[in-house]
């Protein structure tokens, strides 16, 4: 079960582990807080091994430790800020709806903005985050799919050799072999 899940309003906890979705917003707001945090720095150390070995090339360890950081650190800062946003916002306004995201999103847009050094990228960013981060608790509201939930097999699996690719069905052995004439 993704975050993004539509169909888990009404079933119990992940036996696996806490999803964000699991519980109304402004409740075990130290559990959704941990596990934004958690997720944002798994991507952040993701973005720094992507950055590290693909574009700034660090020399030495301490480069190396200095370019992880100043990617992850501010990622993970971004994933807590949304998470205490919008249960700060669920929690002060008393409602649950797409202003308490809005909000998160904005925060967001806010930490990328001192990340980057640039109030364009502060502004702009933390509108389109607030943006797809209604979207996103729209979705969630109202049960609409954010993505096609519907799973098809791939034709590239490893078993992809095994599979029927005929157009029409085989008629079956319509020949004979020597010994049977």
């Amino acid at each position: 079960m993704s975050v993004l899940n539509m169909d888990t309003k009404d079933k119990e906890p992940r036996s696996d582990g806490y999803s964000y979705f699991d519980t109304p917003d402004g409740e075990d707001c130290m559990k959704k807080l941990f596990f934004c945090t958690k997720k944002a720095g798994y991507f952040g150390l993701f973005a720094s091994t992507m950055d590290v070995l693909l574009y700034s090339h660090p020399k030495g360890y301490r480069a190396i430790l200095g370019r992880y950081a100043y990617v992850t650190l501010p990622i993970t800062a971004m994933g807590a800020a949304f998470s205490a946003a919008t249960c700060a916002a669920t929690n002060i306004r008393k409602k649950d709806d797409q202003v308490n995201y809005a909000i998160g999103g904005l925060a967001v847009g806010g930490i990328w903005g001192v990340w980057k050094k640039s109030y364009k990228f502060g502004v702009y960013g933390g509108f389109a985050l607030a943006f797809f981060a209604v979207i996103i608790k729209d979705s969630f509201q109202n049960n609409w799919p954010l993505f096609n939930p519907i799973t098809r097999k791939s034709p590239y699996d490893p078993f992809w050799i095994r599979q029927d690719w005929s157009l029409t069905k085989d008629p079956g052995r319509t020949w004979k072999r020597g010994d049977e004439i």
